[in-house]
């Protein structure tokens, strides 16, 4: 399926056609944002334009703690990213308008030597980290990608689309890419 618009359309015509896509498949669209993706704000997504731009990626990994899937996303970030542990801690956070004390996992990496924390990542490292994370935590048998190469290395590409296709008897992923080296390897 080609989404073409004309030069005269309505402005509103792209929104318009992503939604439609979206109810369609009955699937999410994600064209994640490491601007949102950096911003702290618990317990969200954003979307915008009928894709999701960010998501609580804290919450989302630490989700699978515990689970198979952390060690496949461990492997994973190693394989891709170069990420040498991933672990997590609690810390209480505290909300002026509660009384009550809420208590959250903070995700952690080593990556070049050094420990760093999700909002530490570069760019690529970020959008690769959600893309990954969502692989895992989806239940849809569809996954929609919107052009995975923005801010990333082309090798760290290449790794993603090995990861994606570990998947290939679990999930069908359709995403878009303006990447030669992407379409190459595809």
């Amino acid at each position: 399926m080609k989404i073409i618009l004309e030069k005269d359309e309505d402005p509103n015509s792209y929104f318009n056609a992503v939604t439609t896509l979206d109810q369609i498949l009955g699937s999410t669209i994600f064209y994640f944002s490491n601007t949102e993706l950096s911003k702290y704000n618990a317990n969200r997504i954003s979307k915008h334009n009928g894709r999701i731009i960010s998501i609580d990626l804290n919450e989302e990994i630490a989700s699978l703690k515990g689970t198979p899937k952390w060690d496949l996303l461990a492997d994973a970030l190693k394989e891709i990213l170069k990420i040498r542990k991933l672990d997590s801690f609690k810390q209480n956070r505290s909300n002026p308008q509660d009384i009550k004390q809420e208590e959250e996992e903070i995700i952690f990496f080593e990556h070049l030597g050094t420990l760093k924390t999700i909002n530490q990542l570069s760019d690529g490292s970020l959008l690769l980290l959600a893309f990954i994370t969502k692989m895992l935590t989806s239940n849809d048998k569809l996954l929609l990608l919107e052009e995975p190469e923005n801010s990333t290395h082309p090798q760290a590409l290449l790794g993603l689309i090995s990861f994606i296709r570990s998947f290939q008897d679990e999930k069908q992923i359709i995403l878009t890419t303006h990447s030669i080296p992407l379409i190459n390897e595809l």
